[in-house]
């Protein structure tokens, strides 16, 4: 008589295929940013494998009912010490990883020293304001509507649903609706005319935050010229570290009288 499944019985174990299927794969250690002192592991999908790197966050199904959750990636490799199915990583939220190797075995230490998960304690590292700058997000983009070139013969056009259309023709791609209407120098209303007669298609499509950003270089700051009491400070801690001498400096001083610049140039000598 088969066993009849119960609620709280283990996922099955997978099938010998499934094995063959998976011999070739990537694997993602991810710890979560709640208390639980496990890592999990998930499948990265083939068109992930390049991208995926410790220290990177991810967004993982997670429970019996595969709630999208924040992870960390802590590690990368090939197996997992399960012989279960694995759930697969849904999406990669950082170009880059945010912590590197000697601060993934710190936070680790960090957890273990103060009873505290390792995601959590990742969590907590990484500034607000990184965390806002990262992910991806849905855009609306149009393609020309098969056998448009066709119809355009029964079709009377505006100059400006014509732009629109010569641009969609000339583009093997959907063309983001900004690009779109900025290309046709016009505005949404001839794009929203040939949406509604279907002469071209919205697609929706998910990019990521990075593909956005704007390439160049980034002109470092020159440092401020120090006043003397600014500069007898940074002699002062700049000293002690050069003669290796292990001491507290308090620096006092009001909001607004320059403590910062002290702390960067004895940091840049740090």
């Amino acid at each position: 008589m088969a066993k009849q499944q119960t609620l709280f019985e283990s996922s099955p174990e997978p099938l010998p295929w499934e094995l063959a299927a998976e011999a070739d794969r990537v694997v993602a250690g991810v710890v979560l940013a709640r208390p639980l002192d496990t890592v999990y592991h998930y499948l990265v999908p083939e068109e992930l494998r390049e991208m995926v790197r410790p220290g990177q966050r991810v967004r993982v199904p997670f429970g019996a009912g595969s709630t999208p959750t924040l992870g960390y990636v802590v590690e990368v490799g090939n197996t997992a010490p399960t012989s279960r199915r694995l759930k697969t990583v849904s999406e990669i939220l950082d170009r880059e990883p945010l912590i590197g190797p000697e601060m993934l075995k710190l936070t680790k230490w960090i957890g273990q020293r103060y009873l505290s998960s390792w995601g959590q304690v990742l969590e907590s590292v990484i500034p607000a304001g990184v965390k806002k700058q990262a992910g991806t997000r849905e855009i609306v983009c149009y393609s020309a509507a098969e056998g448009l070139a066709e119809q355009l013969t029964t079709t009377t056009l505006s100059k400006k649903q014509k732009a629109v259309v010569d641009v969609l023709l000339s583009r093997n791609e959907p063309v983001i609706v900004d690009e779109l209407a900025q290309l046709a120098d016009c505005g949404t209303g001839p794009i929203q005319w040939l949406r509604d007669r279907k002469l071209i298609v919205p697609v929706r499509k998910r990019i990521a935050t990075w593909e956005e950003e704007e390439e160049g270089m980034i002109n470092p700051q020159s440092d401020l010229v120090l006043n003397a009491d600014q500069q007898k400070a940074v002699d002062q801690i700049v000293g002690l570290m050069r003669n290796r001498e292990h001491k507290t400096v308090l620096l006092h001083g009001i909001t607004g009288s320059g403590k910062t610049e002290v702390y960067i140039q004895s940091i840049r000598e740090a």
